[in-house]
């Protein structure tokens, strides 16, 4: 079952954000990336309420739309059309500012260290829950704003930073809140099983965690789980137990797994049939064939591993060569991902992980969209919801520093102009 939120919950993946739409749009010219391939122009994409009516549809069928009295008509030239872009990680519900952690991290703390000692997720937990409805929806709200700035239309939402029922439970009805709000199309997934809160019995929590999914899935708040496989958070005999629950209550299931260390997380993944284990950085002998065999993706989180500085990268080029597919995403968080940006992550991605322009941009558009579940954005073609970047290189350069957002659609309404 695919759900998304935009002000109300759908059970099939036609997620319409705005009450009302430019009638007829039509966009000519300009060079296309569909979400698999580049298209060289002349092209031109005919939106319809908000959905792309038509894609090409012959210079007949163009001159008569352009004949029409009521088509909003916009000739881009030579720029270049990609779908809105797909943040498929993102922690971006959180308060409070982490940056101590990195004196600590140049003194020789690990991850985990930081963790024991009463900072990382717990530090944000305290400042988070701190914090009023109205302030987080401000934070959240600030961050998505600079989000579309370079294209991003959709992004997935965790919690994580409640670690309790009624926290965890006020956070995904503040996502719903904020999403219908805002117009912002937004995906969340339950997190609760982030970390153990100090001075909770782990057995008493982990009943918790089960209590928590079954009302959020009764609320229809959420059709998403994920649990943070690691030592110093949750153990393998742990995880198991909660996605199985999971499983028996119809979520889909996703991981943090192999970040810092190899815990067998692709084997977990694989028997609860996950739609992606995330981080990866860590994988043992035959975990990539397993992954390719089992069509589970891979999250890659650049940035993070930018800011704890633990020159350590999966291996994108060997795991697209072995047929995994893989999805780039910010990993926008309170301690060791500060980025809003899917361009930069690209930039990164074309540097350091070998990948080329065309397989940064299908790991941004076409791929998050499948794994997180919405058969409708991701790509251009017929049917979809119209979520369009106009950008001012071409694929070739898109890349380089000196691209930029000329023009975000959601629907078919300009957002960014």
């Amino acid at each position: 079952m695919e759900k998304a939120f935009f002000g109300f919950i759908i059970k099939n993946s036609t997620m319409r954000q705005y009450d009302s739409y430019v009638e007829y749009l039509l966009i000519t010219n300009g060079n296309v990336w569909d979400g698999e391939r580049v298209l060289n122009g002349p092209n031109s994409i005919h939106v319809k309420n908000g959905l792309i009516h038509n894609h090409n549809s012959g210079e007949k069928a163009k001159q008569s739309l352009l004949d029409h009295a009521d088509i909003e008509h916009i000739d881009l030239g030579t720029s270049f059309i990609t779908p809105g872009f797909i943040d498929a990680h993102t922690h971006i519900l959180h308060a409070g500012d982490r940056q101590f952690e990195k004196e600590m991290r140049k003194q020789g703390a690990s991850y985990l260290d930081i963790l024991k000692a009463g900072g990382g997720i717990k530090h944000t937990v305290q400042k988070t829950c701190e914090s009023s409805n109205k302030h987080l929806k401000k934070l959240i709200d600030e961050r998505f704003s600079k989000m579309q700035t370079t294209g991003t239309t959709t992004i997935e939402v965790k919690t994580g930073y409640g670690l309790s029922k009624n926290d965890e439970l006020n956070h995904l009805r503040l996502y719903a809140e904020w999403s219908k709000e805002k117009k912002a199309r937004i995906v969340p997934t339950l997190l609760m099983a982030h970390t153990v809160p100090d001075k909770k019995n782990r057995k008493e929590y982990l009943e918790e965690v089960v209590e928590t999914a079954k009302i959020a899935r009764q609320e229809n708040l959420t059709s998403r789980f994920d649990v943070f496989l690691e030592s110093g958070a949750f153990s393998q005999k742990e995880t198991e137990f909660l996605l199985s629950h999971a499983c028996s209550l119809g979520y889909q299931i996703t991981l943090h797994a192999g970040q810092f260390s190899e815990m067998n997380g692709v084997d977990i993944a694989v028997r609860h049939g996950a739609s992606s284990i995330d981080h990866a950085e860590h994988l043992k002998t035959g975990d990539v064939k397993k992954l390719s065999e089992s069509g589970i993706a891979v999250g890659i989180l650049p940035m993070c591993n930018i800011e704890l500085d633990t020159n350590i990268q999966p291996d994108a080029r060997f795991l697209i060569d072995s047929g995994v597919e893989v999805f780039l995403a910010t990993d926008l968080n309170a301690g060791s991902s500060f980025c809003t940006s899917l361009l930069d992550v690209g930039r990164l991605a074309l540097r350091d992980l070998k990948m080329t322009n065309e397989e940064i941009l299908k790991s941004v558009t076409s791929v998050p969209a499948k794994t997180i579940g919405l058969k409708k954005i991701g790509k251009i073609k017929k049917g979809y919801i119209a979520d369009l970047g106009v950008w001012k290189n071409n694929i070739d350069k898109f890349f380089e520093k000196n691209n930029k957002l000329e023009i975000l659609f959601v629907e078919g309404n300009k957002v960014v102009n």
